[in-house]
């Protein structure tokens, strides 16, 4: 038990410091600080018991406290490379990116040798969008601590994104020579192997995740997207699982290829406003951004919406659309049942790259057409598929052929007034772009 704040001398501070530190260690994050509290009373100015106070803060997700206490620490010990590296993880989670980078590199600068803030930087600087040192980071700690399986695991999915395959799958594969039972590693050597278009490996891959967890939400949509291409719809929570761990480095992917999903459907809009002889200010009383993500799309049709709300099912990527400062109204919710409910008709509903993770549209299509005011439009985008109705390809994305858009859209009211093929959409990945607007 520990002592009482009253009976803790000076000379029972070393003593009651290991204590804490070991029930710490255990997970009893309130007993230990409890404990270095007690110590602060004896000792003030113990640079150590104000880290870990800071550092339980941290870990209970108090990061004012947190941040209060370490650097207290650090007034105490300028050179306190832990220290360091907990007040950068402190503002890394405050959302300070560039608080949280210099931290690192403080903790650097006074240990060399110290692999969690080298793969902290890392992260860091991933999420900056600074690829420049980002390798440097992960492998710099995989120097420092050779079984670093987190290092391997993020330079591997780094490395996947640059298209560096086969220098991901000896990431990938050196993990699990580390730690069998590593979820990620499988799943991430699948995504690579599919990649390569080696889908038998991948597959054997994504089994093995199953195996180890067999609710992988991931795993189990690309599992079906490379052995049962008319899965209809992705599992409840894949795609926002998917997005809130992407949103970081969406809208660099979204500029690989040659289109430019919503500046291209923002042109073919602005042609029927032309004919409509539409001269200047807001054309669309109420926009709707559906799928909004990031909001790349709410930039570009900001100018011609007096009114524009964005929905999205992903929290991390409405955080950055919030950053953006263009819709009026953000909410967070699955597209249909937004859809359902009542409100005021909207004149412009877009969906740039959103139809690819649905794949029967007749359900969406019967929605979108409720919320449309009279003579309402409907641009989006989807992925080419030659022959069919749609199909899940092994990207985990859906393609809708050209027929099937057009007939769906007659099916619920539409008429075709706009709209062109895409090459190269992304990548390889041909598509095309649709305006349809409501027929009387």
């Amino acid at each position: 038990m520990p002592v009482s704040s009253q009976d803790l001398r000076p000379a029972e501070v070393p003593e009651a410091l290991n204590r804490a530190i070991q029930i710490h260690s255990s997970g009893n994050l309130a007993g230990a600080k409890e404990i270095y509290r007690q110590v602060l009373q004896a000792d003030p100015h113990n640079e150590d018991a104000l880290h870990l106070v800071g550092l339980t803060s941290l870990q209970e997700g108090n990061l004012d406290e947190a941040e209060e206490f370490i650097l207290k620490a650090l007034d105490e010990n300028p050179d306190f490379p832990a220290a360091y590296n907990n007040l950068g993880t402190v503002y890394s989670k405050m959302g300070r990116l560039d608080d949280a980078a210099a931290n690192y590199r403080k903790a650097i600068e006074r240990q060399e040798n110290f692999p969690s803030a080298h793969y902290n930087l890392g992260n860091v600087l991933r999420d900056k969008g600074q690829p420049a040192e980002v390798e440097a980071s992960y492998r710099k700690a995989i120097v420092c601590k050779p079984d670093y399986v987190d290092a391997y695991n993020n330079l591997g999915v780094y490395l996947t994104n640059l298209g560096r395959l086969d220098e991901a799958v000896e990431c990938f594969c050196q993990i699990v020579h580390l730690n069998p039972d590593y979820v990620d590693a499988y799943y991430n050597l699948g995504n690579a192997f599919r990649d390569l278009g080696q889908f038998d490996k991948a597959a054997e891959n994504y089994r093995q995740v199953l195996e180890l967890d067999p609710e992988h939400l991931k795993a189990h949509h690309v599992l079906a997207a490379l052995t049962d291409n008319l899965t209809e719809m992705p599992p409840d929570g894949y795609v926002s699982l998917v997005f809130d761990n992407f949103a970081s480095e969406f809208e660099q992917q979204m500029t690989i290829g040659n289109c430019r999903i919503p500046e291209t459907l923002r042109e073919i809009v602005g042609k029927v406003l032309e004919e409509r002889r539409h001269v200047s200010g807001p054309a669309f009383p109420r926009v709707l951004d559906m799928g909004c993500g990031t909001g790349l799309a709410g930039q570009v049709f900001r100018e011609i919406a007096e009114e524009l709300h964005g929905v999205d099912l992903s929290e991390k990527m409405l955080e950055r659309a919030r950053e953006k400062n263009v819709y009026d109204e953000i909410f967070q919710a699955p597209i249909e049942k937004f859809l359902d409910q009542p409100q005021e008709p909207y004149d412009l509903v877009i969906a740039a790259d959103v139809l690819i993770y649905i794949g029967p549209l007749e359900a969406l299509f019967e929605k979108v057409a409720k919320r449309l005011g009279k003579k309402g439009l409907f641009a989006f985008s989807v992925e080419g598929l030659d022959v069919g109705t749609y199909v899940l390809q092994p990207s985990t994305r859906y393609a809708h052929s050209e027929n099937y858009v057009h007939r769906v859209a007659r099916d619920y009211g539409f008429n075709l007034i706009g709209g062109r093929p895409v090459q190269k959409m992304r990548n390889d990945v041909n598509g095309n772009l649709f305006l349809l607007e409501k027929s009387n």
